[in-house]
């Protein structure tokens, strides 16, 4: 972490409520609304929207966003990044490992290093795209479903995915597939990755079915 970085996680951390809301956050176990954390910690909503911009800035919250098929505003829930964060890098850390014990070499295959990845974690639960959005959010990609793509706006490993595009964005790429897989009941999921359309965005598509 940065000392710019350090310094707007201290700033974010210094105000109780904040730390409440994260202790809310991270006891539930679950992503919330800004209406459910408000419930639980008796502050107003627009109060508790205001400390989650707060702490969504310093990177210690994540929000994933869901576009409704229907009309209407999205849904929009939040989490913690701490704990996810921390445990994101232990299994990045494992599925490179895996890897290396694999193929002997780093390269060679990272996607399938992402599968197994997928393979190693909970069955996702919802449509193959929520699942996968889902799963990101709480590794702290702070994901929004936008059509048939999901907007990464916050890779955790961003700085080594630009020094090493090819084996950390696929060893992601693995990861999504495996998720979307998984949710399809086994049959291949059709998911493609776009890295760094933008220096903060990376984009996964979800293709239609081939026939």
């Amino acid at each position: 972490m940065s000392d710019a970085q350090s310094a707007n996680v201290h700033a974010a951390l210094a105000v109780p409520a904040r730390r409440e809301l994260l202790d809310a956050l991270e006891s539930a176990g679950q992503p919330l609304t800004a209406q459910q954390i408000a419930k639980a910690i008796g502050l107003h909503v627009t109060t508790v929207r205001f400390h989650l911009d707060q702490l969504e800035q310093a990177g210690l919250v994540a929000r994933e966003v869901h576009h409704e098929s229907r009309r209407g505003r999205p849904s929009v829930r939040y989490q913690s990044t701490a704990t996810h964060g921390e445990q994101a890098s232990d299994q990045m850390i494992g599925a490179l490992a895996g890897m290396l014990a694999t193929n002997g070499a780093p390269g060679e295959d990272p996607r399938a290093a992402g599968l197994r990845w997928a393979a190693g974690l909970d069955r996702p639960a919802g449509e193959h795209q929520q699942a996968v959005a889902s799963e990101f959010a709480r590794m702290g990609f702070s994901p929004t479903i936008a059509g048939s793509s999901i907007e990464l706006h916050s890779c955790p490993f961003r700085e080594a995915a630009r020094v090493h595009p090819g084996i950390v964005c696929q060893v992601h790429l693995g990861l999504a597939q495996g998720l979307a897989t998984r949710t399809h009941n086994g049959e291949q999921a059709h998911v493609e990755l776009e890295p760094f359309v933008a220096p903060d965005l990376c984009l996964l598509h979800f293709l239609p079915e081939a026939g």
